[in-house]
């Protein structure tokens, strides 16, 4: 987006300059003309030089504050207000890369050990092999967790747990119970088929 051009001082120093000029030009104006007046009133020449000094010291300080000091400090402001707007737009995309790193990390972690487990199912020879790799693999991809892979059993009536891990303690009521107890018994059933 183009801003307007505005008239602070890096912006247009030729300004500043004719400004400048004009400034000094009107300043020395009015004190040579009060010069002469003064010269003309009978003061003393220390006294008139003095008042001159003040004068156009006076003249050139607010002429100075109005032309360069007032500009740059409203042109310092603004860099403030951008560097702050900056810093947080820095801030917000360093976090937003620390999250998505972490998140691509995690995936990665997890794709890993989903590989892992299939090299290990695929060396198991029996069912009781495979039902060991899942629970340690389980332990890794839940952190923390809980959990258990329950198997429909022979005669898919019933569906066991052959596989925990997570310290989770099941008693021998919960270790199995029939298909139609169970509140997911939709994804029960696909999992099996999964882990066939």
């Amino acid at each position: 987006m183009i801003q307007p051009e505005r008239a602070t001082t890096n912006q247009s120093p030729r300004r500043l300059i004719w400004t400048l000029l004009l400034s000094i030009f009107i300043v020395d104006l009015v004190t040579t003309t009060l010069s002469l007046a003064l010269e003309d009133s009978g003061l003393p020449w220390w006294l008139a030089a003095a008042i001159d000094a003040i004068i156009l010291t006076f003249t050139l300080f607010f002429v100075l504050l109005l032309v360069v000091v007032r500009p740059l400090r409203l042109h310092i402001a603004e860099l403030e207000q951008a560097k702050t707007a900056l810093q947080a737009m820095q801030d917000q995309l360093e976090l937003r890369v620390r999250e998505r790193t972490a998140e691509l990390e995690q995936r990665n972690r997890e794709s890993h050990l989903l590989a892992e487990m299939t090299n290990f199912l695929q060396a198991c020879s029996k069912a009781e092999e495979a039902y060991d790799v899942i629970a340690r693999t389980g332990q890794q991809l839940f952190p923390g967790m809980k959990g258990a892979l329950f198997v429909y059993g022979a005669s898919r009536d019933a569906l066991e747990a052959l596989a925990t891990w997570g310290e989770l303690a099941l008693n021998p009521n919960e270790r199995v119970f029939a298909p139609d107890e169970c509140s997911n018994c939709g994804r029960a059933s696909r999992q099996q088929h999964a882990f066939e």
